[in-house]
């Protein structure tokens, strides 16, 4: 089976943004799909750097008519959804998609954002200012860890032992004074 794979977000599948933030899809961006009982990945084999991806499966398995497809395939550990507590600049956004299969060699599936878009907007005078690391944390909310996706395609963080998040930007990543972008 092949999946051609396009996104509803705008956002990247990478940090650095487009125009818009259409998601640009990346040479071996690897796609997870489920039907609740069968599962396989799928690799990108067209549409690298662009926002209509073509997925060929690696394997064998057969699907009934629903599934639900996870990018990236990473995010699924054996079976399970996490949602990292340590993410990185270099770090893939997640998406979801959830269809209904039409039975046919070829399917189409739209992917949504499961992350967001942080804008930083600096108002000084002062400029060339280095971000190295955002903490975010809610004292009522796990923000990380094992979740599921609602009915409309938000991911709900289910962990008890989740934890807040944390944008490690490394060497740092240098703010500009107005709207400063991050994933």
């Amino acid at each position: 089976m092949v999946i051609t794979a396009t996104s509803q977000a705008m956002l990247t599948t990478k940090v650095e943004m487009a125009y818009k933030y259409d998601l640009l899809w990346q040479s071996n961006d690897k796609i997870y799909v489920t039907d609740g009982e069968n599962f396989d990945t799928f690799t990108l084999s067209q549409g690298q750097g662009t926002t209509k991806g073509t997925f060929t499966q690696d394997g064998s398995s057969t699907f009934s008519k629903e599934v639900e497809a996870y990018y990236p395939q990473s995010m699924v550990k054996g079976q399970n959804l996490y949602w990292p507590e340590i993410q990185t600049q270099n770090q893939t956004v997640p998406m979801y998609s959830k269809s209904t299969l039409q039975g046919t060699k070829d399917e189409s599936m739209n992917f949504s954002s499961l992350g967001s878009v942080l804008q930083i907007v600096l108002n000084t005078t002062q400029e060339n200012i280095t971000l190295k690391k955002i903490v975010i944390k809610d004292e009522n909310k796990f923000l990380s860890g094992s979740f599921s996706v609602n009915e409309d395609g938000q991911a709900i963080i289910t962990s008890e032992n989740g934890a807040g998040i944390t944008l490690d930007l490394a060497q740092g990543h240098v703010l500009g004074r107005g709207a400063n972008y991050l994933t």
